[in-house]
Formats: structure tokens, C-alpha cells, sequence
């Protein structure tokens, strides 16, 4: 079904579509090191922050100017435009208690997650998402994505660096807003809309 993407230890993933392993951002290279470690950690987290907004952004723009009647049209399946954001937004506030949990120390629930049964927690998910209006939906969206990244900023920078949960999340939800962005383009191309 949808997103079963996969992060894998070299910092790429496993794309639902391919299964191979792409780097998240081509490009990805490491700042030189004449930086301090304070100013590199900031550095990244900047860098993780705007590529999240970036694909944020991409996602708000391929679905921009579609009508409520499009919006609810089947796109995907049979998941509209409507339902993948509503879907998108269930992984943000899916996070946003593990970043919680990461501030405090804890270990987070979705390090535990298998990834095996993903398809059935969309469907589960989505069942609980499929009667939000558009209006709702687009809401929802805005909403869990500043929820989560304002628990991101409040995570010590050590929480962000390379192999740490919180990192991979992050980046975890550009890729996924990506896939979804690539979603609706396509489906906005086959329709004419």
C-alpha cells in the first residue's frame, strides 16, 4: 500500500516504490570541519529543520489550488488528496510524543515499530481520519508539523546527530512528505487538475 519506507543505517532509505537505497538529499555531503562541534550540531539542526520545511512546503504547494470536491476525489487507491494529508499528519503527532519522550530521556515507542505492519496502522489510522473535512485535514496538517518541530527545537543537539532516533525522524517525515508530494503531482498529471 503506502509508505513503507525503510531508514537504513547508511542514512538513506528504502523507498516503497524502488526498494533500493537512496541517499535522503542528494548532494548530502559533510560541512568542513574547521566548525566547533556547538557550531556544527546548530548547523544541522538547521539544516534538518529547512529540508523538513522544504518538503513541507512541496507538499502544501502540490496540493494547492485544488477544490474540496478534488480534494476528496480518489488519488492514491483510494485515498484522496484530502486523506494523504490527513494520513501525513497521523505521523507527525505519531512523533510528537517520542520527541517528548527522547527530551526526557526515554526511550521512544516508534524505535519498537514494525515496519512489517505498517499498512495495517495506515488502515487503522485512516479509518479513525477518512470523515475530516478538507478544512480539517489541511488544519490537522499545519498543526501536528508545528507541534513537532517545536519539540524538535526544544531536544538537546545531541539528540540530533548522526544514528540518533531523533535525526532519523526527521528526516523520516521530509522523505515522507516527499513521497506524498510525488503522490498527488502524479495524480494531479493524470487527471489535468
Amino acid at each position: 500500500m503506502l509508505c513503507q519506507a525503510e531508514a537504513c543505517p547508511s542514512g538513506g532509505m528504502a523507498g516503497p516504490r524502488t526498494g533500493k537505497t537512496v541517499g535522503l538529499w542528494p548532494g548530502d555531503h559533510r560541512r568542513a570541519c574547521n566548525t566547533s562541534d556547538k557550531e556544527q550540531a546548530m548547523a544541522d539542526r538547521e539544516d534538518l529543520l529547512g529540508r523538513a520545511e522544504e518538503a513541507r512546503r512541496a507538499l502544501l504547494g502540490a496540493a494547492e489550488g485544488l477544490t474540496d470536491e478534488q480534494m476528496t476525489k480518489p488519488a492514491v487507491g483510494d485515498w484522496s488528496v484530502k486523506d494523504l494529508l490527513a494520513h501525513v499528519a497521523s505521523w507527525d503527532e505519531m512523533a510528537l510524543p517520542d520527541m517528548q519522550r527522547v527530551a526526557r530521556g526515554d526511550a521512544p515507542a516508534l524505535a519498537a515499530f514494525d515496519l512489517k505492519r505498517v499498512d495495517e496502522y495506515n488502515a487503522m489510522i485512516m479509518s479513525l481520519r477518512r470523515h475530516f473535512s478538507v478544512e480539517q485535514a489541511r488544519r490537522e496538517l499545519d498543526i501536528s508539523r508545528k507541534s513537532l518541530v517545536e519539540a524538535i527545537g526544544r531536544l538537546p543537539d545531541s539528540a540530533l546527530a548522526e544514528g540518533q532516533f531523533a535525526r532519523g525522524m526527521l528526516q523520516i517525515c521530509a522523505y515522507h512528505d516527499g513521497e506524498h508530494t510525488e503522490d498527488i503531482q502524479g495524480w494531479r498529471k493524470r487527471e489535468g487538475v
